[in-house]
């Protein structure tokens, strides 16, 4: 992973730059971000390690690339949803964070047998 900064943008060019289907500015506004939620699902992770003791490092990297990739697919597809009541940094890291959530309660009960519950 690198560690790049990313570009300070406001909200407005934070959209304009995502929308600007095929352009220069969109490839890098869609890396920045993608960059920025790695590192917001990296850094809960390290926070909260809780639900995903036991697993490798590579493991919990690989976990954190794909939920980055979705919560980047799922914000392009809902960038009308946002209001502007916030940064656009602060609704993405949302998307990122609460889809970590769900996914650290999934690791969770992943092996956990229905038996073993039952008897609990």
């Amino acid at each position: 992973m690198t560690s790049t900064r990313v570009q300070q943008r406001s909200n407005a060019e934070w959209l304009a730059e995502l929308r600007a289907d095929g352009a220069p500015e969109q490839a890098a506004a869609i890396e920045d971000l993608r960059q920025y939620l790695l590192r917001a699902v990296l850094y809960f992770f390290s926070a909260s390690p809780g639900d995903l003791r036991g697993l490798a490092r590579a493991e919990i990297e690989q976990i954190a690339q794909d939920l980055a990739q979705d919560a980047l697919l799922t914000i392009l597809k809902n960038l009308d949803d946002f209001r502007g009541e916030s940064k656009f940094t602060t609704w993405a890291y949302r998307f990122a964070i609460n889809m970590s959530l769900v996914e650290a309660r999934r690791q969770r009960w992943k092996n956990v047998s229905l038996d073993r519950i039952m008897e609990n």
